[in-house]
């Protein structure tokens, strides 16, 4: 019995002793060497600051205090030029360092910072099914900054982060995700929400509208297949869809803007440009995605003087949007700003607005207009309807006006 118990300390110690004695001398620099190695064949530049540390017992466990990948969009042409490789091309002022800096001005990278990563899993559980435990508490990923971040990993075909959970733009965001590795060109499928997100900053990485208050709610399905060539774009399909109540945009103005429209179209002196911009009491929009194109297929913009419903394109090749709206006014509300009385003909209007303009422009101002002609043609038809009393009447239908002023004699 005692041979037994003796033999099975020694099962126990050896596999032990093994790993105790590996885990001495493999250490994080050792392994932050051998993986940017590998990361430099295929370009990428990995470099690490701060501390470092790598356990095999009890848990393989490896914290790395800062981490920079330097990720190049498309190789440069230049690289592979017989001018750059020849030695009849070289000369004091074409040095190999000076030849390194201007393609990195030249070509487009990707830079992601990790602070606080850290990687644990079960050796056991790793060569069973290749999963791990990552986090970190700070993801710098093309200047939006993610905190708290944390998700299982599942390294296979492809490589899966099946439960994401961090912080972005002060919103929580549950999320998956899957990079298809074996595909060329890289492709990306996610998934998630993000909750109670600050609004300025979530507008902003969408379109260039200025400061806004206030909090937005957002939930996306997306693929993504990234661009094979430098200066293109990623073909995205898929939709977003974002929800708010009580946000303040102050780049827009839209009690003044209907206010100026409306005072114009009765001769009026309309009011001045509100600084605090427009409360809307609800903002919702959903959003599809083909390839380079951006469907909006319902934008609902509500506040105290008008509820709006539009429409628009986006062409993310060029930046430029064309869009339609709809915007439905409260003349009670109206009727309490200054200089903006309505006359009650102009309560069953349907304002048409027109809009197009580039997203980084940064002046919505200058996006929209009133269609003045619309409204006039809306306004006969009302004055036609009041005068004839004619009801259910299909105007653009000339048999069934034909037919309702027959009735009428």
């Amino acid at each position: 019995m005692r041979i037994i118990w003796i033999l099975f300390g020694l099962l126990i110690a050896i596999p032990l002793g093994t790993l105790t004695w590996i885990s001495s001398q493999v250490d994080a620099d050792f392994l932050i060497d051998t993986a940017s190695g590998i990361l430099e064949e295929e370009g990428i530049s990995l470099t690490h600051t701060g501390e470092a540390t790598f356990s095999l017992i009890p848990s393989v466990r490896l914290s790395l205090s800062q981490v920079t990948l330097i990720i190049p969009e498309s190789p440069s042409a230049e690289n592979s030029s017989p001018e750059s490789s020849s030695p009849e091309g070289y000369s004091p002022t074409n040095s190999p360092r000076d030849s390194s800096s201007s393609r990195t001005r030249d070509s487009e990278v990707q830079q992601i910072s990790l602070e606080g990563f850290e990687l644990t899993t079960n050796l056991f559980s790793f060569w069973r099914s290749r999963s791990a435990e990552i986090s970190a508490t700070r993801l710098i990923v093309d200047n939006i900054e993610i905190s708290d971040f944390s998700s299982q990993i599942e390294i296979g075909e492809s490589i899966v982060l099946p439960d994401i959970k961090a912080t972005l733009w002060q919103g929580a965001v549950e999320a998956y995700a899957q990079i298809n590795t074996q595909i060329d060109p890289l492709s990306i499928e996610t998934r998630g929400k993000l909750t109670d997100a600050d609004a300025t900053s979530l507008l902003a990485a969408m379109a260039n509208l200025g400061a806004a208050k206030g909090k937005l709610s957002a939930g996306w399905d997306l693929a993504a297949v990234l661009p094979e060539a430098e200066n293109d774009l990623a073909k995205l399909n898929g939709q977003i869809v974002i929800n708010g109540d009580q946000v303040t945009l102050a780049a827009v103005d839209l009690q003044g803007g209907m206010c100026s429209t409306i005072s114009r179209a009765q001769g009026k002196r309309g009011p001045k440009w509100n600084k605090n911009g427009t409360l809307f009491d609800r903002l919702s929009m959903i959003q599809t995605f083909t390839g380079t194109e951006a469907i909006i297929e319902r934008l609902t913009l509500e506040t105290n003087v008008a509820s709006i419903e539009a429409t628009a394109n986006l062409d993310r090749a060029t930046d430029s949007f064309t869009a339609k709206a709809s915007a439905q006014l409260n003349n009670e509300a109206l009727n309490l700003v200054p200089n903006c009385r309505v006359n009650p003909r102009l309560a069953n209007v349907a304002w048409p607005i027109d809009c197009r303009g580039k997203l980084s422009d940064g002046n919505p101002r200058r996006w929209c207009k009133v269609d003045v002609s619309e409204i006039v043609e809306q306004g006969l038809k009302g004055e036609i309807q009041r005068r004839l009393k004619l009801d259910d009447v299909d105007f653009d239908n000339p048999a069934s006006l034909i037919q309702s002023l027959i009735k009428r004699k």
